[in-house]
C-alpha cells in the first residue's frame, strides 16, 4: 500500500486503489480482491458512479485489470479486481528516474552559468608526447616513450 500513498495518482483514483488493495489477500500471490461497487463507494466516501470511473481510469493506466465473475443462473457477481503492483512500481521507479534526470541537467545548466567552457584544441590524429612541441594523447597503436635515468657509472 505504500506504493499507492507515493503515487502520483489522482484523489479519486488513489482512493479507490487503497480500497482495493485493502481487500487483497497478502498470503497468494495474485493480487486479486473481490469486492462490489458498492462496498467501495462506501470506503471510499465516493458515489458507485465516482468508482467506476475510477475503476475505468486504473484499468486504463494498467493498475488494476477486472476479471468478470459470474453466478449459476448466469447474472453478473462481483468483479474481481487484479491490482498490478508491479505496474505501479514499475510507475513509480519511471518517476524517479525523470525526477533524477531533471535534477543533473538542472546541476549541469548551474555548474555551466557558474563555470563557462573554454574551447580546448583535441589532438588529432598521429598526436603524442613523441611529437615535436606536442602535448597530448598518444595516437592509437603508439608506443609511448620511456625516460631513461642517467647513471654516473658504466654497467658492469
Amino acid at each position: 500500500m505504500e506504493a499507492v500513498f507515493r503515487s502520483d495518482l489522482g484523489g479519486r483514483e488513489r482512493m479507490v486503489l487503497l480500497a482495493l488493495a485493502d481487500h487483497v489477500n497478502v498470503d497468494d500471490d495474485t493480487n486479486v480482491c473481490w469486492p462490489s461497487v458498492r462496498l467501495l463507494a462506501r470506503k471510499t466516501g465516493s458515489s458507485r458512479s465516482t468508482v467506476q470511473r475510477a475503476i475505468r481510469e486504473l484499468r486504463a493506466l494498467g493498475l488494476v485489470r477486472v476479471v468478470r465473475r459470474y453466478r449459476a443462473n448466469r447474472s453478473q457477481s462481483s468483479n474481481g479486481y487484479r491490482v498490478m503492483l508491479s505496474e505501479l512500481q514499475r510507475r513509480e521507479l519511471a518517476a524517479a528516474q525523470a525526477k533524477a534526470q531533471a535534477e543533473i541537467e538542472e546541476l549541469d545548466a548551474l555548474f555551466e552559468s557558474a563555470y563557462p567552457s573554454v574551447a580546448v584544441p583535441v589532438p588529432g590524429p598521429g598526436t603524442g608526447p613523441d611529437a615535436e612541441g606536442s602535448v597530448g594523447v598518444p595516437a592509437r597503436g603508439s608506443v609511448g616513450v620511456r625516460r631513461r635515468r642517467e647513471r654516473s657509472s658504466p654497467r658492469a
